[in-house]
């Protein structure tokens, strides 16, 4: 994937996530970046995400590897959840949620569930 890194959406203890956008067909995508050598996680989370075709997980879209700023990373490319995680939603919400949006959360997740115990 020929693309470009974009503003931060997240960023944790050893990796962090981007917003991309592919050159080529002009998409957005979440890439979650580590350096190669802290990279173990995510690895196996990508060897996890490949195998997923669950509409309510984030679609894995690859992987690869770049050297920027004299270092080697190791990047996953993610499905773009424009709304963001059900952690957003509850802050947005200043620590609540209305009745609605935490049935449509509740459902999402008990399907994502589903589908992983049909894989088993």
């Amino acid at each position: 994937m020929d693309w470009t890194r974009g503003h931060t959406l997240d960023r944790g203890s050893t990796a962090a996530v981007y917003a991309i956008e592919d050159h080529r067909s002009g998409q957005v995508f979440a890439v979650k970046s580590a350096e190669l050598h802290h990279s173990e996680f995510l690895k196996r989370k990508q060897g996890i995400l490949s195998t997923l075709k669950c509409p309510q997980i984030v679609a894995y879209q690859g992987c690869d590897v770049t050297f920027e700023n004299s270092a080697y990373w190791f990047n996953l490319f993610m499905e773009y959840a424009p709304h963001g995680t059900l952690v957003d939603a509850v802050r947005e919400q200043n620590g609540g949620m209305e009745e609605t949006m935490v049935g449509s959360y509740a459902r999402q997740i008990l399907l994502s569930l589903n589908y992983h115990q049909q894989e088993k």
